[in-house]
């Protein structure tokens, strides 16, 4: 099937005592300038799906999250674009954000097969891509890392990423993160254009990750 939506598309789905292997499954096409797919079970966007967050300034976001089950992307392509429009526009940010685990999961796993995902900005800005397998917690007060006399006291709580799970690129799967144009300031140039991984295994098996 095919949604195409001026600003947000939100799927929700929650797996109650095990009676569905898979919270959602995808084939079709989704365009919005905000997607949101979220679930307590497995997410599987198979091949032949589109989902493309496209917008020409601000922000534009694709979020695919499980709390519990693992996420499969296979043969699909996920886009996170800002774009000029008549030469207009082009500056914001753009994120493709694949979540899979909470603070309580054992383990939960992510596996890219054949599959393209791309966050790119046409102007200035910052564009993200990352994958996150596995559970984290919580710290909070004097455990924070800088803590004591150094701790900024408005920070309450942090999350730190354990990463338990797999990442597994496979079959020329693509991470790319593009952004057009430099910031000026050279320090702030590491920050608009990141690829991320966090898990405890990592596999690239004939795959490509740009930045």
């Amino acid at each position: 099937g095919e949604i195409n939506a001026g600003s947000r598309v939100l799927l929700t789905a929650q797996v109650v005592d095990g009676l569905f292997d898979n919270a959602i499954n995808n084939s079709g096409i989704i365009e919005a300038k905000d997607i949101e797919i979220t679930g307590n079970g497995d997410i599987a966007i198979l091949g032949g799906s589109n989902i493309a967050a496209r917008n020409f300034q601000d922000q534009a976001q694709v979020k695919i999250q499980s709390t519990e089950g693992d996420i499969l992307i296979g043969d699909a392509e996920i886009l996170a674009e800002i774009a000029m429009d008549d030469g207009e526009g082009g500056d914001g940010e753009a994120r493709v954000d694949i979540l899979a685990g909470s603070d309580d999961s054992l383990n939960s796993d992510v596996e890219v097969n054949s599959g393209e995902i791309e966050a790119s900005v046409e102007g200035e800005g910052a564009a993200s891509v990352t994958i996150r397998a596995g559970n984290y917690e919580k710290i909070s007060g004097d455990d924070i890392p800088g803590g004591g006399e150094s701790y900024d006291s408005t920070i309450d709580e942090i999350e730190h990423f354990s990463g338990n799970g797999s990442i597994s690129l496979l079959n020329d799967s693509l991470l790319n993160s593009f952004v057009g144009s430099q910031p000026a300031n050279p320090d702030e140039r590491y920050k608009s254009s990141t690829v991320i991984l966090t898990a405890k295994n990592i596999a690239l098996d004939g795959s490509y990750v740009t930045a």
